[in-house]
């Protein structure tokens, strides 16, 4: 019976030993990989380093945009001294953008848009513009010059009248070839031809 106490209390001490042996090894393991080096802790157990958000890059200055002309102060001036960037910042104003390009193109002025307004008809406006079909976009267009030119007229009775509305004739405008006119071909009513007797007989009753 001793025997056997004595038995199980070596083993016991043994696996106390081994155990004691064990964490000593790992404790050296530790202290190993814990050891601080000029970079800091080793690279295998190394903690990692709070990430430290990079400094946000400046933002690109936004160029300026280029200010839009105030409409009101654009149309407290005559529209006869209205330039090229004038007549386009109007159409633009009023969204119709492909003739605001037609206008920048051409280079047309206040003085060609008002002398190319004839009331009644819009056909030098579309030989300004150089428009060939007529569509409910265009009729709102020649609408708002029919507005402008009132306007221009009301709020500047002062001008002189060549001032008022360029002649038309005065603007240089592009030429449109002149509508093509069918000549209808007259019948010719053929003589009628009697004879000298017949023509007599005629006379005589």
């Amino acid at each position: 019976m001793c025997d056997e106490l004595e038995r199980e209390i070596l083993a016991m001490e043994s696996r106390l030993q081994e155990v004691k042996l064990t964490m000593e090894v790992e404790k050296g393991n530790w202290e190993r990989a814990n050891k601080l080096t000029k970079h800091g802790t080793h690279w295998k157990r190394a903690a990692q380093t709070p990430h430290t958000p990079a400094s946000p890059e400046p933002a690109p200055a936004e160029k300026p945009r280029p200010s839009k002309r105030s409409m009101t102060a654009l149309l407290r001036r005559a529209t006869v001294e209205w330039d090229t960037k004038d007549v386009v910042a109007w159409l633009e104003q009023l969204q119709f953008l492909e003739l605001a390009r037609q206008a920048e193109a051409a280079s047309i002025s206040g003085a060609q848009l008002l002398g190319a307004h004839l009331g009644l008809s819009d056909l030098h406006l579309r030989q300004l513009f150089r428009v060939g079909l007529v569509d409910a976009s265009w009729k709102a267009f020649v609408r708002e010059v029919a507005s402008l030119h009132r306007r221009h007229m009301e709020a500047h009775p002062s001008l002189p009248p060549t001032l008022k509305a360029v002649p038309a004739a005065e603007v240089s405008l592009p030429q449109l070839a002149p509508p093509s006119r069918k000549h209808k071909r007259v019948k010719k009513s053929q003589p009628q031809i009697t004879c000298w007797t017949c023509s007599k007989a005629k006379r005589l009753d």
